[in-house]
Protein backbone atom coordinates (compact mmCIF):
# COMPACT_ATOMS: atom_id res chain seq x y z
CA UNK A 1 0.00 0.00 0.00
CA UNK A 2 1.15 3.07 -0.75
CA UNK A 3 2.18 6.11 1.62
CA UNK A 4 -0.90 8.53 0.11
CA UNK A 5 -3.16 5.67 0.05
CA UNK A 6 -2.19 4.96 3.80
CA UNK A 7 -2.92 7.92 5.05
CA UNK A 8 -6.42 7.92 3.38
CA UNK A 9 -7.39 4.50 4.72
CA UNK A 10 -6.45 6.82 8.42
CA UNK A 11 -8.31 9.63 7.57
CA UNK A 12 -11.49 7.15 6.55
CA UNK A 13 -10.96 5.56 9.75
CA UNK A 14 -10.44 9.11 11.70
CA UNK A 15 -13.77 10.26 10.11
CA UNK A 16 -15.48 7.47 11.69
CA UNK A 17 -14.09 7.49 14.95
CA UNK A 18 -15.09 11.43 14.87
CA UNK A 19 -18.62 10.96 13.85
CA UNK A 20 -18.98 8.50 16.90
CA UNK A 21 -16.99 10.56 19.25
CA UNK A 22 -19.77 13.16 18.06
CA UNK A 23 -22.79 10.97 18.27
CA UNK A 24 -21.82 9.47 21.76
CA UNK A 25 -20.19 11.72 23.85
CA UNK A 26 -16.92 9.68 24.33
CA UNK A 27 -14.93 11.61 27.27
CA UNK A 28 -11.89 13.37 25.41
CA UNK A 29 -9.36 12.98 27.92
CA UNK A 30 -9.62 8.95 28.54
CA UNK A 31 -11.33 7.66 25.24
CA UNK A 32 -11.17 9.86 22.48
CA UNK A 33 -7.73 11.08 22.42
CA UNK A 34 -5.73 7.62 23.47
CA UNK A 35 -7.53 6.20 20.37
CA UNK A 36 -6.74 8.53 18.21
CA UNK A 37 -3.08 8.91 19.11
CA UNK A 38 -3.10 4.70 18.85
CA UNK A 39 -4.28 4.88 15.48
CA UNK A 40 -1.91 7.67 13.96
CA UNK A 41 1.45 6.04 15.76
CA UNK A 42 0.08 2.81 14.73
CA UNK A 43 -0.36 3.75 10.84
CA UNK A 44 2.81 6.22 10.49
CA UNK A 45 4.98 3.09 12.17
CA UNK A 46 3.49 0.34 9.35
CA UNK A 47 5.22 1.74 6.69
CA UNK A 48 8.04 3.65 6.44
CA UNK A 49 8.81 6.78 3.86
CA UNK A 50 7.86 10.62 5.46
CA UNK A 51 6.65 9.12 8.78
CA UNK A 52 6.46 12.91 10.23
CA UNK A 53 5.23 14.14 7.40
CA UNK A 54 2.60 11.88 7.76
CA UNK A 55 1.89 12.31 11.50
CA UNK A 56 1.50 16.03 10.88
CA UNK A 57 -1.13 15.95 8.32
CA UNK A 58 -3.10 13.03 10.28
CA UNK A 59 -2.84 15.44 13.40
CA UNK A 60 -3.87 18.43 11.21
CA UNK A 61 -6.51 16.54 10.53
CA UNK A 62 -8.13 15.49 13.37
CA UNK A 63 -7.32 18.99 15.04
CA UNK A 64 -9.87 20.46 12.06
CA UNK A 65 -12.37 17.63 12.96
CA UNK A 66 -12.01 18.64 16.39
CA UNK A 67 -12.56 22.52 16.08
CA UNK A 68 -15.51 21.86 13.58
CA UNK A 69 -16.93 19.46 16.16
CA UNK A 70 -16.45 22.45 18.89
CA UNK A 71 -17.83 24.77 16.71
CA UNK A 72 -20.99 22.97 16.23
CA UNK A 73 -21.02 22.65 20.27
CA UNK A 74 -20.32 26.26 20.78
CA UNK A 75 -23.05 27.33 19.26
CA UNK A 76 -25.22 25.17 20.26
CA UNK A 77 -24.54 26.24 24.04
CA UNK A 78 -23.89 29.83 23.30
CA UNK A 79 -27.76 31.70 22.63
CA UNK A 80 -26.68 34.57 22.22
CA UNK A 81 -23.67 34.39 19.31
CA UNK A 82 -20.09 33.48 20.00
CA UNK A 83 -16.74 34.67 19.26
CA UNK A 84 -15.55 32.31 16.61
CA UNK A 85 -11.68 33.27 16.51
CA UNK A 86 -12.08 32.93 20.38
CA UNK A 87 -13.50 29.47 20.20
CA UNK A 88 -11.00 28.13 17.64
CA UNK A 89 -8.28 29.49 19.86
CA UNK A 90 -10.22 27.43 22.79
CA UNK A 91 -10.67 23.66 20.16
CA UNK A 92 -6.90 24.12 19.59
CA UNK A 93 -5.81 24.57 23.21
CA UNK A 94 -8.02 21.70 24.47
CA UNK A 95 -6.92 19.83 21.32
CA UNK A 96 -2.82 20.43 22.25
CA UNK A 97 -3.60 19.46 26.04
CA UNK A 98 -5.52 16.13 25.35
CA UNK A 99 -3.10 15.42 22.20
CA UNK A 100 0.25 16.49 23.61
CA UNK A 101 -0.01 17.45 27.32
CA UNK A 102 0.55 20.68 26.47
CA UNK A 103 -1.03 24.10 25.68
CA UNK A 104 -0.33 25.68 22.09
CA UNK A 105 2.03 28.27 21.40
CA UNK A 106 0.88 32.22 20.97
Amino acid sequence: MSDPEIESLCKNIINSIFRYYHENQMDDKTEFFPLLKTLIESMINSNGNEKEKRRNNLIEYCMNNYIEIWLDQAETDCKNGFNKEEEIENAKNQFNIYYFGKRAKR
